[in-house]
């Protein structure tokens, strides 16, 4: 049976690529605001592409800790459930 798996905090999709060569697990959804440090600012890191490179998905650029709840079902969800993509080759 596979189970789907929302990667939060994922840089650059590491736990995803472990969980995904389990093979009983698909990432429907990640999210990850590409900050190293606070003084280099949002997306400094760029892991989101790494995360789209490695798993064919681009997680949502988005602080999660400062979401109020309802911004988070309207916004968060429907992005985290949707399908995943083939990897970009």
């Amino acid at each position: 049976m596979e189970m789907n798996l929302v990667d939060l905090l994922s840089r650059g999709g590491g736990m995803s690529t472990g969980f995904a060569k389990q093979g009983s697990f698909k990432t429907t959804g990640a999210v990850d605001l590409e900050v190293a440090k606070p003084s280099y600012g949002v997306g400094a890191t760029n892991c989101n592409d790494t995360h789209k490179a490695n798993l064919g998905l681009r997680p949502l650029s988005a602080n999660i800790a400062h979401t109020p709840p309802k911004l988070s079902q309207s916004t968060l969800w429907p992005f985290l459930v949707r399908k995943p993509t083939k990897p970009d080759l």
